[in-house]
């Protein structure tokens, strides 16, 4: 990575080790998702609409005040009855994060079957009740 860089985009999920991720409480209801091996979160990268990509910043929550746009790694969990979660924009629940053409972006979250799904670990079941 060149010096001073700091946005990465991350890719289509493949289940390798460096796809691992960790639900990160960031106060308010919502979470963040922390990327294991680059320590960055989850990004959108626009203005939180269905369509934008994603990307890997710096983790707001660990920025405090000096973060542009803290909002856009905020998220919602959904949890579903497979044992897996969609994240849900905070600022507009209307939108999920997805997969579509092969590229990581926030989609409507009311396209069935077109969001993307995490698994659960254990940890994470107990938080959310089960």
């Amino acid at each position: 990575m060149p010096p001073g860089h700091t946005e990465h985009t991350p890719a289509a999920c493949d289940g390798g080790a460096e796809q691992w991720w960790r639900v990160v409480d960031i106060g308010g209801g919502a979470v963040g998702l922390q990327h294991v091996a680059s320590a960055f979160c989850l990004d959108i990268a626009g203005y939180r609409a269905a369509g934008d990509p994603m990307q890997m910043r710096p983790c707001a929550y660990r920025l405090g005040d000096s973060a542009p746009y803290p909002e856009d790694q905020a998220f919602l969990l959904r949890s579903r009855p497979d044992r897996t979660f969609t994240l849900l924009c905070r600022d507009n629940p209307a939108i999920a994060v997805g997969v579509t053409d092969g590229e990581v972006r926030m989609l409507s979250a009311e396209a069935a079957g077109r969001a993307a799904r995490f698994a659960q670990d254990d940890a994470l079941r107990e938080v959310l009740g089960g």
